[in-house]
């Protein structure tokens, strides 16, 4: 019966919209001189001028009235007296709105959007809206009264590992600030790389790399040797400065044609536009194999935080701990691999200790996909 009441409501109201855009839409415009009719006496009247530019004036102000229809105003004499601030309808409409800024990470100015306001005002016509400094003054401060939010209490912060980010989280007052355990990955590869020998090792591949992206005849014959090789027809890969894993998939790549890549760089047509191009000495290919399986457990616990749709904090642990067993120092580690797990264990260390170590420890714990580091019943 509710639902009866409520759409014949709704069907009036259409009506009268309706009724006064018909009104808005009308375009007769009689003279009220000669009720409502204009006669043509054949004389020149002194007002012709100014009656030609009334008229040209006159499509364009009514299609600007109706461009600019304010429904708000029309609400009091379509639906009737607005709803009061105080009333249970307004205040359930404010909190949904306060609701959908904190929970969908709306800002306060979305309140004046003219579509948020067109779509509350279609679905409650007698509602108005509040302004912006209500709601964060009042809505907001009272919805975190109701949850039992205070500024005691710890809500934990990601975000990456830039220092004006720890400023704000810091002078906030906001605590664990966690550090977004991609981005720190991607800082500590780098810190490997950034080894002196690694970084020459690389600056070698990358121009190798940067040779056969350049020379079509270069590339043509690269084609060539795969094939004579049974070799797969890849590509050499460059890397980009802002992803670090691709510096290992341009040495992955590297090391699987590097046949084919001295056997294009010895041929004629290619070494005379290649005289400052070498490839890698055997020394070189050790280190870059080794360079190899020293960053790809960085790689995995990459692919396993990209893997997850939703990846909870309870994941650094686990992939920190895998990190760590890696980069410990053996016997037969070359001097350029030390260095490197030295540069990458180092930073790491730096960025996981005292409390923040803690918690991310007890998030671990908690999570049901680790039941060996669940504390003992």
């Amino acid at each position: 019966m509710e639902k009866l009441e409520l759409q014949t409501d709704i069907d009036a109201a259409t009506a009268k919209i309706k009724a006064l855009e018909a009104f808005e839409d009308d375009d007769s415009d009689p003279d009220p001189r000669v009720g409502g009719e204009q006669y043509d006496t054949g004389q020149p009247d002194e007002n012709d001028d100014f009656q030609d530019e009334e008229n040209q004036r006159k499509p364009v102000e009514k299609e600007n009235k109706k461009s600019f229809i304010d429904f708000n105003s029309m609400n009091s004499k379509v639906f009737g007296a607005p709803l009061p601030p105080n009333s249970q309808r307004a205040q359930e409409i404010t909190r949904c709105i306060g609701e959908y800024m904190a929970k969908d990470l709306r800002p306060f100015s979305v309140v004046d959007n003219s579509g948020f306001r067109r779509l509350v005002n279609m679905l409650e016509p007698k509602y108005a809206i509040p302004s912006r400094p209500y709601f964060s003054r009042t809505v907001l401060k009272s919805a975190v009264l109701e949850w039992g939010l205070d500024n005691n209490q710890g809500i934990a912060v990601v975000t990456d590992n830039a220092r004006n980010m720890d400023v704000a989280v810091r002078e906030a007052g906001l605590s664990p600030h966690i550090k977004c355990f991609a981005h720190t990955l991607n800082l500590a590869s780098k810190a490997g790389l950034n080894v002196n020998r690694a970084s020459r090792l690389l600056g070698r591949v990358r121009r190798v790399a940067a040779f056969f992206h350049r020379s079509s005849t270069a590339t043509a014959v690269l084609a060539t040797k795969q094939g004579m090789l049974n070799l797969p027809a890849h590509k050499l890969i460059m890397d980009v400065v802002t992803r670090w894993n691709s510096s290992l998939d341009m040495l992955e790549r590297y090391l699987e044609q590097q046949q084919a890549i001295a056997a294009t760089l010895l041929s004629a047509e290619v070494r005379r536009n290649a005289r400052e191009i070498d490839t890698l000495e055997p020394a070189d290919i050790t280190d870059a194999e080794d360079m190899v399986r020293l960053l790809s457990p960085l790689k995995k616990a990459t692919t396993v935080l990209c893997d997850e749709s939703r990846p909870t904090v309870s994941l650094i642990v686990p992939l920190k701990h895998m990190i760590e067993q890696s980069m410990a120092q053996c016997d037969e580690d070359s001097s350029t691999i030390a260095q490197m797990k030295r540069a990458i264990l180092k930073d790491f260390t730096d960025r996981y200790q005292g409390e923040k170590n803690k918690f991310l420890q007890e998030s671990t714990a908690l999570d049901p996909r680790f039941p060996e580091l669940a504390p003992a019943k």
